[in-house]
């Protein structure tokens, strides 16, 4: 994590329309749940809700349903503090976008202490 991903983190300074081309679409929620727990909630979540959960190197988890592709990667920004982003990719409909976050953040339930929504 560096200098640009903390003010992104700020509703009011995010810069990354700057540095990014395209329209990638993420959503980020921190947790202050076990690094363990946050991966198996996605897992449970990505599989109830019929993706296809592939991981990945690293603290990453990639979950596949038709065309749709997200990648969730876990962070640990402090202490028992865990930065949770979802990321699709640049050809992604924003109506899809849409649904798979209200499903997904449904499925997360007691992880997800607050979250930052990023174009």
């Amino acid at each position: 994590m560096n200098a640009f991903d903390i003010i992104s983190m700020s509703l009011g300074l995010d810069l990354s329309a700057l540095f990014e081309r395209g329209e990638k679409k993420e959503k980020r929620f921190t947790s202050t749940s076990s690094y363990e727990r946050i991966l198996e909630r996605v897992e449970e979540a990505g599989g109830k809700l019929g993706y296809n959960v592939q991981k990945r190197k690293g603290a990453a988890i990639g979950l596949i349903k038709g065309r749709l592709t997200i990648l969730v990667h876990v962070t640990e920004v402090a202490e028992s503090l865990f930065l949770v982003d979802l990321k699709t990719g640049d050809r992604e409909d924003v109506e899809a976008e849409e649904l798979y976050w209200g499903d997904l953040k449904d499925g997360f339930g007691d992880i997800v202490s607050w979250h930052i929504e990023g174009t």
